[in-house]
């Protein structure tokens, strides 16, 4: 029933932007029957014949509710006589039941305007009118209506931007973790940094050595197997003499057997054997000559060897310098790698925080318009303010006499006092009876008018 409210509530604001002039303010004008349906449903005690009738303390009961409601400005808080300027009156004990009304006639003023009601006064509250009611109930309802909608929708705006705080707090929070990490690392970077280039420059080296020893190497493996073969032969060529001796030895045990008495053949055989053991002996010599240089060259194998040996050790150690080298340079691309990832994800939470610093600064705007509208609310309700201010004045002047009259007699007793507060009584009764008086003669200037155009108007159609 009330759903177009919305809609109609958006020229609301247009209308109490303007703030002075009153104009008309488009809103749907409800049928009796959802006005009481309405009120119904508000749980406003008030019966439908109150309603229908105007009955004064049924229409004030339904504005107390619906200040109370979208204002938040409660009965007992109206009805404290607070005043800021109460303290400067003469007598401001008169005014405690006066300055009720009036806190309540400037909140309705201030609701009414914010509704788009321009033209409420205190008649409406004094003596309400059956088609005036009609169309205030159905503007305090739309906008009720329209505010209902407008609280869910900043409500769930509020929520929204409380999340989106707490998720930039918490990307702020770990973004400065990440942050601190990153520094840490940097500077541990930094500090290994000359750790890091003293063994990469001790990794060159040791490669330089190492591409050096590789090259000896392979000469003293291509010299040692020079020397093997060389030494095999020679043990060949020593194995093949020691048995050409041992041959010889036989020989001169044979020929020592066959040895004759003959002189000649004796001197014969001693000069061939003193031939053979001269040529012996140049051969055993060269043997032995031939084992020395075999000797030399068994010893040279095996100071060769051992150098081998203590270079195999020397590379397995700088082998093992290298692979501490690869370990430690696997270590420095892993925590590159580490740092990269943190820079990497450091950025991403910035471009993160940077869209939600835009999403709350769009919050922000709409927070901003919702305040603005508020501001211009506020102003309606302070254009309503001075125009109750401005009606206040004119009771003020109104009531003039009788403060004079009060403040000429301020020295009498409680008796006067007494006297003043049922001058004052009575001047309030004969207020009201006089605006009594002006609505029935205002009513009965209509009707005059009304006749009186009739009137004209039949006397002009006689005429033509």
């Amino acid at each position: 029933m009330l759903s177009k409210n919305s809609a109609a509530m958006a020229s609301a604001s247009g209308a109490a932007s303007a703030g002075a002039p009153p104009q008309v303010y488009s809103f749907p004008l409800l049928k009796p029957a959802e006005l009481i349906a309405c009120i119904r449903e508000m749980q406003i005690p008030v019966s439908e014949d109150e309603l229908r009738n105007c009955d004064v303390a049924a229409i004030r009961k339904v504005l107390e509710v619906f200040i109370e409601t979208t204002m938040g400005v409660s009965r007992e808080e109206m009805n404290q006589p607070q005043f800021a300027g109460l303290s400067v009156l003469s007598y401001p004990e008169l005014h405690e039941d006066s300055i009720p009304e009036l806190t309540f006639f400037r909140q309705a003023s201030k609701l009414m305007q914010a509704c788009g009601i321009y033209d409420f006064s205190m008649k409406d509250v004094l003596t309400p009118n059956p088609k005036r009611v009609r169309r205030q109930l159905s503007a305090l309802i739309n906008f009720a209506k329209f505010r209902d909608e407008r609280v869910a929708a900043f409500a769930e705006l509020t929520k929204e931007t409380d999340v989106l705080l707490k998720q930039k707090a918490t990307l702020q929070d770990e973004n400065e973790a990440l942050q601190r990490q990153l520094q840490e690392l940097l500077s541990e970077q930094a500090a290994e940094e000359p750790a890091i280039r003293q063994i990469t420059d001790e990794n060159a080296a040791l490669e330089g050595e190492i591409n050096v020893l590789n090259k000896r190497q392979a000469v003293m493996r291509h010299e040692n197997n020079e020397l093997k073969t060389k030494y095999q032969e020679l043990k060949d060529e020593m194995s093949s003499l020691q048995f050409n001796v041992l041959e010889a030895d036989r020989q001169i045990s044979e020929l020592q057997g066959k040895i004759v008495n003959s002189p000649d053949r004796v001197k014969a055989e001693i000069s061939s054997i003193a031939l053979s053991l001269e040529d012996a002996k140049e051969e055993m010599n060269a043997m032995e000559r031939r084992l020395r240089e075999l000797q030399m060259y068994s010893d040279t194998f095996a100071r060769t060897e051992k150098d081998m040996l203590k270079t195999i050790d020397l590379m397995d150690e700088i082998e093992g310098d290298m692979k501490k080298c690869k370990d430690a340079k696997e270590q420095v691309k892993l925590q590159r790698k580490e740092i990269d990832d943190n820079r990497r994800q450091a950025l991403e939470i910035i471009s993160q925080r940077k869209r939600l610093e835009k999403l709350v600064e769009q919050k922000r705007e709409q927070f901003e318009r919702y305040k603005d509208e508020a501001k211009l609310k506020d102003e309606a309700a302070e254009h309503a303010l001075h125009a109750a201010q401005d009606e206040l004045a004119q009771l003020e002047t109104t009531h003039q006499d009788a403060r004079q009259r009060i403040a000429s007699t301020r020295d009498a007793a409680r008796d006067v006092e007494r006297r003043m507060r049922e001058d004052e009584l009575r001047f309030q009764a004969e207020l009201y009876e006089l605006q009594q008086m002006y609505s029935r003669l205002n009513l009965a200037a209509q009707m005059y008018n009304t006749q009186l155009t009739e009137a004209l108007r039949a006397a002009t159609s006689d005429t033509s």
